[in-house]
């Protein structure tokens, strides 16, 4: 049984017609959709459902375990986290985050399409005002594109710290926090302080460094 996002029902039915056009038996993959907060609870508290799986931000995922503790349901939660990339000054790295092209997503030449709802924007968008708070600043995009639509111009943070809401908290945008380092173990220190990081980005020409900094790299892919 899949419950997709509210806000993006169709690519789950989409999948699912291609599914049983490819010979899975209709009924196999049921898909019921609603909001979280309705349709949600009640898949996560029914006690003919005997596990869940859930991917999604980490507020979400405490819910869905309390809510699913009375019927001792097996659970795997993949939930938000901040992903670190730790990049190298040999690394082969182009400047072009104001040239990126943000437009309609069925226009072949968009890079970046809009955000799906509004709910969504305003919670990415907030973030830049969150940013500025904590003393970071708004090196390129933090603005809205055009007047309809809920389109985010790809935006840099910089003049950042490890502990600021910008560089723990998972945005879910484009967006991307830099913090400079000079030195191996600060970089380590950084990339290992996430608490959800599901996966780790090394970008360097140095293979005996690559091999030598994800050795001692912490939980997630690499």
């Amino acid at each position: 049984m899949h419950k997709p996002a509210e806000f993006s029902p169709l690519s789950a039915r989409i999948l699912i017609e291609i599914a049983e056009e490819a010979g899975l038996p209709p009924g196999v993959w049921t898909l019921v959709n609603g909001s979280g907060e309705d349709t949600g609870k009640a898949l996560t508290e029914h006690k003919a459902i005997k596990a869940v799986a859930f991917v999604g931000e980490s507020r979400t995922g405490s819910m869905i375990t309390k809510q699913g503790a009375d019927t001792l349901k097996r659970q795997h939660l993949e939930l938000g986290g901040k992903n670190p990339v730790i990049a190298f000054d040999d690394a082969d790295l182009v400047a072009r985050v104001n040239n990126i092209k943000v437009a309609h997503p069925l226009d072949p030449a968009t890079e970046i399409g809009p955000l799906i709802a509004e709910e969504h924007f305003n919670k990415v968008t907030r973030y830049f005002d969150i940013a500025k708070e904590g003393g970071a600043t708004v090196a390129a995009g933090g603005v809205r594109v055009g007047d309809d639509g809920f389109f985010v111009r790809p935006t840099r943070f910089t003049d950042a710290t490890n502990g600021m809401h910008i560089a723990q908290e998972e945005i879910f945008g484009p967006v991307l926090t830099l913090i400079p380092f000079t030195a191996e173990d600060e970089a380590l220190a950084m990339a290992n302080d996430t608490d959800y990081g599901l996966t780790r980005y090394l970008w360097t020409r140095d293979l005996t460094r690559a091999l030598r900094i994800t050795d001692r790299l912490e939980a997630g892919m690499i």
